[in-house]
């Protein structure tokens, strides 16, 4: 079995008190990319046919670097000892019969170096 699908116990999921959730700026543009494109490649490479997601990830830099400085929505980044590890988004939800202090999780990626440690969960 490959590292990239070892099963990974409760015990040896990831634990730190450096993990930090904040909200993106558009200096995080870059490493946000990054991320996003280095999970789209390792998450639906059996699933997407390689070339979309080759034409996808072709646009996701300038994707980011608009929505950033444009500040369309609330984008978050997840840092590990100040690297960006993850992107997240989470918003009011589209439900209109949930209470007021909810959200909903839009989208969550992690680097692939960071999968199956419990981080996402």
């Amino acid at each position: 079995m490959t590292d990239e699908n070892k099963t990974v116990s409760h015990d040896e999921r990831f634990k730190s008190p450096d993990l930090v959730i904040r909200l993106a700026t558009p200096v995080d543009a870059v490493d946000m990319a990054e991320v996003h494109m280095r999970s789209w490649e390792v998450a639906y490479k059996d699933i997407i046919p390689e070339e979309y997601i080759r034409e996808k990830n072709s646009t996701r830099p300038a994707m980011w670097e608009k929505n950033l400085t444009e500040g369309k929505y609330p984008a978050r980044v997840i840092l590990l000892d100040d690297k960006i590890i993850g992107i997240m988004c989470f918003d009011a939800p589209q439900d209109n019969d949930v209470g007021e202090n909810a959200c909903e999780l839009h989208y969550i990626y992690l680097h692939p170096e960071y999968f199956r440690r419990g981080i996402g969960t």
